[in-house]
């Protein structure tokens, strides 16, 4: 599900809520159809955009609206800044929050709103009166952390991190699964773990490298 989606000059930033944990297969889907398509329109070829996206899990309850503002504020907090209004910016879900005429299918703005008493102009006072810079201070940087929230959040989060990759190594499923889950959860350290564990069934197990194979293939643009 997409709440919020701001696409600037070099980069583009997407709020989406992954309840089947495949948000790779997702952005594999929307960068690789991109850049097809930009290929195609501007006779070019090769990799459009720089190395693997971004993306970290968030703490609902405590930074969900807080990053919410940081994308629909990026064209005016930009260096330079795109417009003067941001209800102007076409490239961004702003609009669609705080014109009622404008209505995006794809957009789930119920949630949001919904913490707004479902008024639009208390939204648009909320991110015009941007008076926190927290999220911006983490998320303007060229590292992100793997989980944006409390302490308390991130103990949980990783708690769960280390439970899913303690249960891959005592059995590993199949091989879409492993890369799936370690690359979803962002956890270098597991992800490190589980390659080793793979290349050493891939030795023993010429199934599993046919798995791999196929999927490599599927995964490649």
């Amino acid at each position: 599900m997409s709440h919020a989606v701001c696409l600037m000059p070099n980069h583009y930033h997407l709020l989406v809520q992954s309840p089947r944990a495949n948000l790779s297969r997702c952005m594999r889907h929307i960068n690789g159809v991109y850049t097809q398509r930009f290929n195609r329109l501007g006779k070019t070829d090769g990799p459009l955009f720089r190395g693997r996206y971004k993306a970290l899990i968030m703490d609902v309850d405590n930074y969900f609206l807080q990053v919410f503002r940081y994308i629909h504020r990026n064209p005016i907090d930009c260096a330079i800044p795109l417009v003067d209004q941001l209800d102007t910016f076409k490239w961004s879900s702003f609009p669609a929050y705080v014109v009622k005429d404008i209505f995006v299918e794809w957009l789930q703005r119920d949630f949001t709103l919904a913490q707004f008493d479902d008024k639009w102009q208390r939204y648009n006072h909320f991110v015009h009166n941007d008076t926190s810079h927290e999220v911006k201070d983490i998320l303007d940087k060229t590292r992100w952390p793997a989980i944006l929230g409390s302490q308390c959040c991130v103990e949980q989060k990783n708690s769960v991190t280390v439970n899913h990759i303690n249960k891959l190594q005592n059995s590993l499923p199949d091989i879409e699964t492993v890369i799936a889950i370690a690359f979803n959860m962002g956890h270098v350290s597991g992800i490190n773990q589980l390659i080793n564990k793979l290349k050493a069934r891939l030795d023993s197990n010429n199934e599993l490298k046919e798995k791999l194979k196929l999927l490599t293939q599927i995964l490649t643009p």
